[in-house]
């Protein structure tokens, strides 16, 4: 009897402990707030040296007097990770509860952290340390002041004004065109010599390779032969970038050229990865358009601008009118050796011609014209290429209606009538910074061409081209203008002239209203965008041309235009233009003009 006593005593000595053990133990293991809530009847804070209190007061997100309902240990961790996310604090507060009778107390642990002593900058070659501490401890001014400063020697050093600090430095990299610079995890001293330092090391964005992805028919020779900016080696910078999707894209082979820059395993270095999508290159076509002289003229075509994935381009071209078909074929290789490019093609074409439009001398002549050219060119740099070409070509004509040489001396009547064959060597340098040669935003193209015939042909003469093309983003669209100068030397023929009026140089105008030996050509034109697929056009074009510089007649147009894309046609704009003569021999004329393709 007496041994079970003791039996029931120690029970109920071990149900004791175990009770006042879970009471204690409960409330630091898990908050289980009650149905009515645990509300807050004050705050204490340890661990500040530095800081004031409502520092930890303004960033906690439990205030004295507010009542947690449910979940309390949810909520005191998301208070944690606010406080923490202040960025005065280098550890995650701790906070808990204790005295949960009558209300609680919040009690916040906190590890500050250290005094801020300076900044150690490392990996900078393109800057200065002195400049790009400036965006970290500010820029002394005349007066002696500190302005701008993200962080204060004596203050205790806040993460989040750190990383302001570093999104300005990054800033001046990215201002100065550096896009893939970058910084290592930034570290701040707590010990010894390093307490209180903060160090930064600086990624500037060196490429470590060029990656072309997304080709499937294009060789990669072709695409990396237009990759002459971005290396192995340099640092990346936005207008390389830039220059060089401009002359993948140009080349016609993709519907789109898009840049991603990945990180590399070489430290302080990253990977372009150029995305392509290729184009449709093999297109069958036909162009469509109106002429007062030819009546409706067109064309079907056949063009391959990617022969074997090479991006080399053959085509064939069959035109047709009022007058005899024509056919064209023509090979070229744009990516030759090198920077260099040639191509040849031969034609047999038809074109009708007049003289005098409009008025009771009205004159049209049909002429036929044979032949074969080759040219060979060279790229000199991003912008610049000269290029050299041989042509041969036969003249034949028939006087259709009136006089086309009237009222010209003998001297002159003998040289525009002459038939025969011309055999000319040219020579163009042209300077293109256009940033899309199909759809021109900004830039301008200038191109100088001579070309001299002779060379025992049967005409002797010397023609110089000058022509420009300016492009600027203006409001909703573009502003373009064009200006084509012309003159000649020699014995040149009727066909050799520089005819102006018409869908392709004065609109509103009537074709060939303007001929001669010398002319000069002007353009403007404001494109809007309206959608993807339509847009809209307003110009005003004016032309002289004559015999010499000083004997020479005006014709001027003006008016508007529709723009349609069809790209599923193979096409490119087709341009619809209504133009009124503004000046010219036929007075107030009103003419619709309909093409493919922008006029410049």
């Amino acid at each position: 009897m007496k041994g079970g006593f003791i039996f029931v005593d120690k029970l109920w000595i071990g149900l004791l402990i175990t009770c006042v053990s879970l009471i204690l133990v409960a409330p630091a293991a898990s908050y289980a707030a009650p149905h009515d809530g645990i509300e807050i009847k004050s705050i204490t804070i340890t661990g500040l040296e530095h800081l004031d209190e409502a520092v930890v007061l303004t960033g906690l997100t439990i205030k004295t007097g507010d009542i947690i309902v449910l979940n309390a240990t949810k909520k005191l961790n998301d208070a944690a990770e606010a406080l923490y996310n202040t960025g005065w604090f280098r550890t995650k507060p701790e906070l808990s509860l204790s005295g949960l009778g009558e209300g609680a107390i919040l009690e916040v642990a906190v590890a500050e952290n250290p005094v801020y002593r300076g900044t150690q900058l490392s990996g900078n070659t393109l800057f200065t340390t002195e400049r790009l501490l400036q965006e970290v401890d500010g820029k002394v001014g005349p007066d002696g002041k500190v302005t701008g400063a993200k962080l204060n020697k004596g203050e205790v050093i806040c993460t989040r004004k750190l990383f302001q600090a570093i999104d300005a430095i990054l800033a001046v990299y990215q201002d100065a065109g550096y896009i893939g610079a970058g910084m290592n995890n930034p570290t701040i001293g707590y010990n010894g010599d390093t307490d209180g330092i903060v160090e930064l090391v600086v990624s500037e964005g060196m490429v470590d390779e060029v990656i072309v992805s997304g080709l499937n028919k294009t060789r990669e020779s072709v695409v990396y032969s237009q990759i002459t900016h971005l290396r192995s080696g340099i640092i990346l910078k936005r207008t390389d970038l830039e220059r060089d999707l401009n002359q993948v894209y140009n080349t016609g082979l993709f519907d789109s050229v898009l840049p991603n820059l990945e990180p590399s395993l070489k430290p302080g270095h990253v990977r372009v990865v150029i995305q392509v999508e290729e184009a449709a290159t093999g297109q069958a076509g036909f162009g469509l358009g109106y002429s007062t002289i030819n009546g409706l003229i067109g064309s079907v075509s056949y063009r391959e601008k990617n022969l074997f994935g090479r991006g080399k381009q053959v085509a064939a071209t069959v035109s047709f009118s009022d007058s005899d078909p024509g056919v064209e074929l023509t090979y070229t290789d744009p990516y030759g050796q090198g920077r260099s490019f040639w191509g040849v093609g031969v034609y047999t074409l038809n074109d009708r011609q007049q003289r005098f439009p409009g008025s009771t001398y009205e004159a049209e002549l049909d002429v036929d014209k044979d032949g074969a050219n080759v040219f060979w060119g060279q790229k000199l740099n991003d912008f610049d290429s000269y290029q050299l070409s041989l042509g041969v070509a036969d003249y034949d004509y028939e006087i259709i209606k009136g006089d086309p040489f009237r009222g010209t001396d003998p001297r002159s009547r003998a040289r525009l009538s002459a038939e025969g064959q011309t055999r000319k060597f040219g020579l163009t340098f042209t300077r293109d910074t256009r940033d899309d040669i199909f759809s021109t935003k900004q830039g301008y193209m200038s191109r100088a061409a001579a070309e001299f015939a002779g060379f025992g042909g049967d005409f002797s003469f010397n023609k110089y081209i000058f022509e420009s093309r300016e492009f600027w983003k203006v409001g909703p669209g573009t502003l373009g203008l064009r200006q084509h100068l012309t003159f000649a030397t020699g014995e040149l023929p009727i066909y050799e002239e520089r005819r102006l009026g018409g869908v392709n140089t004065i609109r509103g105008v009537s074709e060939d209203q303007l001929t001669g030996s010398h002319s000069f050509l002007g353009n403007i034109e404001y494109r809007v965008p309206i959608t993807d697929m339509f847009g809209a056009v307003a110009f005003l074009d004016t032309g002289w041309a004559g015999d010499s510089f000083s004997n020479m007649s005006n014709a001027t147009g003006a008016g508007i235009g529709a723009r349609i894309k069809i790209p599923q046609l193979g096409l490119g704009a087709v341009r619809l233009d209504y133009g009124i003569e503004l000046a010219g021999e036929e007075g107030s004329n009103k003419r619709f003009h309909f093409f493919l393709g922008e006029m410049f």
